[in-house]
């Protein structure tokens, strides 16, 4: 794992065009993306600079973080030391009807799929559906 820190409004977006944002809090953003046979974690608190002044450089010139891992599942482990949390990221599709008709399927893994995730040695398996009102 390697960490490099960032100026507020260092392009990310550039240097990672597939970056996906896995999760939010205030102040920020998560996102995840692969690069060069890398997985990356990128930390966005730019949020904050509207808080900061000039006095406060040495925050701002830090204020994005990317993390470098060498495995999806090296990743995936340092989420869960950190956070304690699963993270779902999943692509969204157009709007499909469900099998009963009552709603529009708008993401889902159609059916249960093994995660990268281990709790007490045993992998997470997740099935999930996502959906709006007809």
């Amino acid at each position: 794992m390697q960490i490099t820190k960032h100026p507020f409004g260092y392009n990310y977006r550039e240097l990672f065009p597939n970056v996906k944002m896995i999760g939010g809090f205030e102040g920020g953003a998560i996102y995840k993306a692969f690069k060069d046979e890398k997985h990356y974690l990128i930390i966005d608190e730019g949020t904050l600079a509207d808080f900061l002044d000039e006095d406060d450089q040495d925050l701002l010139d830090q204020l994005v973080k990317v993390i470098e891992f060498e495995t999806e599942e090296e990743l995936n482990n340092y989420l869960e030391e950190r956070n304690g949390n699963l993270i779902i990221s999943i692509d969204m599709q157009a709007p499909t009807p469900s099998a009963s008709g009552k709603t529009l399927v708008v993401a889902t893994t159609h059916g249960n799929v093994t995660t990268d995730c281990v709790i007490d040695g045993k992998p997470v398996v997740v099935g999930l559906n996502a959906y709006i009102k007809k």
